[in-house]
């Protein structure tokens, strides 16, 4: 009745294979800020902050979001991400 329900799950390692095919090399058209916010819901706070720093270099149309957004909330406690908030000139 339910067939999805019995498929399997992509494996985290999948995933990441499939967020790094999306970003190629010379591929600007896939959101940064996006993949950041996977990487800090999936607590990887280190992956989180390269790729919100790619987020800035892109001047990602998400970034004015940071300070408030709820998928970020595992980097609030690092300092890195107050002091990425300064950098981008945001509130903490």
């Amino acid at each position: 009745m339910f067939p999805s329900i019995n498929k399997p799950k992509p494996s985290t390692q999948s995933s990441e294979n499939e967020l790094n095919r999306l970003n190629g090399v010379g591929c600007h058209a896939t959101n940064a800020y996006e993949i950041a916010q996977v990487y800090a819901f999936r607590n990887q706070p280190d992956e989180a902050f390269e790729w919100l720093e790619r987020a800035y270099a892109q001047r990602d149309g998400g970034l004015p979001l940071t300070n408030i957004d709820p998928l970020l909330k595992n980097l609030r406690s690092d300092p890195r991400y107050a002091a990425f908030l300064k950098k981008i000139r945001l509130p903490a």
